[in-house]
């Protein structure tokens, strides 16, 4: 429930407290305009704490999957955009591909915060590809030259090759990982879409970048 909301509904709310209290799960397992909704994490990383809520009607319903399949064609016609325009100028995307890459390894280093490269790797090779189909080759023709040259950059650090594998290995599927979700939403906020990559104490200055 939003602010808003529970400002328009407070005297109700205060009244149900009061004077009814709390229904139990069991009170309204049998309702058919209520619903209990656990606890959860959202895509955000916002926490949701449990609460009650009405069901959804089938018009509600409807109109959000309507939203949805609009979202996910016009993700689709973008992608095509992009891939024809990417076709087109080459040049121009491989110029963009090395500006993203050098962009982001500035930022990574400018970060300076422990696993927070694998969101970067991840976030150039999604920014990459949602410049279309020669942006994302291009991205993985970077990141694996770029993983090869780390193997022995880690071995130089101190790692065993076991783990400077390791490694490379996670760093090409953040690669894979940005790719894929950067075909898949041309228009996504790459903070947004990589939340899961994000590590504690992450500066603020590069959320929602």
């Amino acid at each position: 429930m939003s602010s808003k909301e529970f400002q328009r509904n407070e005297k109700a709310i205060d009244y149900q407290m009061e004077n009814l209290g709390i229904p139990t799960n069991s009170e309204l397992k049998n309702r058919d305009d209520v619903v209990f909704v656990h606890e959860y994490l959202r895509e955000d990383g916002t926490f949701v704490k449990a609460h009650y809520r009405s069901k959804p009607d089938g018009a509600s319903i409807n109109a959000n999957l309507q939203k949805q399949l609009q979202r996910t064609f016009k993700d689709f016609l973008d992608a095509i955009i992009a891939d024809e325009i990417s076709l087109n100028d080459p040049k121009n995307t491989l110029f963009q591909t090395l500006g993203i890459f050098l962009t982001n390894y500035y930022q990574m280093q400018n970060a300076n915060t422990i696993g927070a490269d694998k969101y970067f790797h991840a976030k150039a090779n999604l920014e990459s590809a949602q410049r279309g189909i020669v942006g994302s080759m291009f991205a993985k023709i970077i990141g694996d030259l770029r993983e090869g040259t780390d193997y022995y950059r880690n071995l130089n650090k101190g790692y065993s090759i076991q783990e400077s594998l390791k490694d490379i290995q996670e760093d090409l599927n953040a690669n894979q990982k940005g790719r894929d979700l950067g075909r898949l939403y041309p228009n996504g906020i790459p903070y947004d879409l990589l939340l899961e990559l994000i590590p504690k104490g992450f500066p603020d200055r590069y959320k929602k970048y």
